[in-house]
């Protein structure tokens, strides 16, 4: 079954979204810090032209998502694909109490499917959740999206004693589609190497510290293997451990830009 929705969203599935601008044509570098400090990351990271070049990735993803008293609330492995080029398009898919539900992502909507049969036409929701996933999975470099207006917060020190520069993202999904909400968000990157570290962002009335806990730099653009989210207060003080994010079985593909 995997193997036939793998030949059909190659073979079918095709969307529209923003293209990928170029880091020197984007107008929210006018910050020569935060220029200087993503400039650092992008390379760390496997490079903006590489980047630029990714046509398709697919990966493994489980999300456990645990209550205040350690509970486990939700508990799902998903299959992710994703095609970026020509246009963006999307297949996910996953089994929850024996039965199959999958999410294709075409033409700037969402629809989901339940056993293969479509249950759900065009939701908003499930389209910004899917813009979040997917703005994660390629940070850093999603920091050079149109509409992004980002700002230098200067040097803070981490739990773990790691030295970072804060650079401030704040987001207009009224303005600009490719944005799913208006959190703002920090980023955390390296101060020594560039590399991104963290994040933490404000999605009212809750904080969320989200820590790269363990990264592959042995792909050909460096991809998180496994992430922690902690719900903290405004000052980074931990609260309680709110999800843990396991990634795997990565495989891209590149063309020319």
């Amino acid at each position: 079954m995997r193997k036939l929705l793998l030949l059909f969203f190659i073979a079918s599935l095709i969307g529209s979204c923003q293209v990928n601008r170029s880091i020197d044509t984007s107008p929210d570098f006018r910050d020569g810090k935060v220029e200087e400090i993503l400039t650092r990351a992008f390379s760390k990271a496997g490079g903006w032209d590489r980047w630029q070049s990714l046509s398709s990735i697919s990966y493994k993803k489980r999300s456990i998502l645990f209550l205040e008293n350690g509970e486990i609330e939700s508990d799902i492995t998903q299959f992710h694909e994703y095609r970026l080029k020509p246009e963006l398009s999307a297949s996910i898919f996953w089994r929850k109490n024996g039965e199959r539900h999958s999410i294709t992502i075409k033409d700037n909507q969402a629809n989901k499917y339940l056993n293969g049969e479509l249950v759900t036409e065009n939701d908003p929701g499930t389209y910004k959740s899917f813009l979040s996933a997917y703005y994660v999975l390629f940070m850093p470099f999603k920091l050079a999206d149109e509409g992004v207006i980002l700002s230098y917060e200067g040097v803070e020190t981490l739990e773990e004693g790691s030295k970072v520069d804060v650079i401030k993202a704040t987001y207009a999904p009224d303005q600009h589609e490719n944005h799913s909400t208006a959190d703002i968000w920090y980023y955390f990157f390296d101060v020594e190497d560039g590399s991104y570290l963290a994040s933490m962002v404000y999605h009212e009335p809750t904080y969320a510290f989200i820590n790269n806990t363990v990264i592959n730099t042995e792909l050909p653009l460096t991809m998180n293997m496994y992430r922690e989210s902690f719900r903290v207060d405004e000052k980074r003080n931990k609260k309680f451990l709110r999800g843990e994010f396991y990634y795997s079985d990565y495989i891209m593909s590149f063309s020319d830009r």
